[in-house]
């Protein structure tokens, strides 16, 4: 019970992130796992023999949220990302489950923050309705949002946060 609580945890994830995204007017798509170019560069790559060439595991769905957004304005996506980093610890992703939003035309970055804050209450609202059951099996309770916008500090203040807390200059 407590392995299908985490299985439906994820489903619900998923389909609540794609009905909010639906509902603030994206339109998800499907990128490609296969490129025949890396998606970014100055990384390392998974390499794979495709037929008489050479493919790569796909790093980000970036270039085909360009392309969408250029056809919808607003576009999403749900997919495989593959990293091949060199990493010492046991909890580095090599492949996550991407969920990636594009939007064209904003005023400021406040547009893209007031999608976010509406994507993330959307998940904890439908988890908190639809797995209350599910998440008291796997002892995880979800994070409390406050009543307004979320909390906002800029990067040298949450350096200096850091630093304070750990001690390190």
């Amino acid at each position: 019970p407590k392995v299908q609580a985490i299985f439906k945890i994820q489903a619900s994830i998923l389909r609540a992130f794609q009905d909010s995204m639906d509902r603030l007017g994206f339109t998800q798509f499907r990128s490609p796992v296969l490129m025949g170019v890396p998606s970014e560069s100055g990384a390392d790559l998974f390499e794979v023999k495709y037929f008489d060439t050479k493919a790569y595991l796909a790093q980000s769905p970036q270039l085909y949220k360009q392309i969408m957004v250029g056809a919808f304005e607003r576009a999403y996506t749900v997919t495989p990302v593959f990293r091949a980093e060199k990493h010492s610890t046991t909890r580095h992703l090599l492949e996550c489950t991407q969920l990636d939003g594009e939007m064209g035309f904003i005023d400021s970055y406040q547009d893209i923050i007031a999608v976010v804050e509406t994507v993330v209450r959307d998940i904890l609202g439908y988890l908190q309705k639809t797995n209350a059951a599910d998440l008291e099996l796997c002892s995880a309770t979800l994070p409390k949002l406050p009543d307004g916008a979320f909390p906002q500090i800029k990067v040298k203040e949450a350096l200096k946060l850091i630093e304070k807390r750990t001690k390190k200059s």
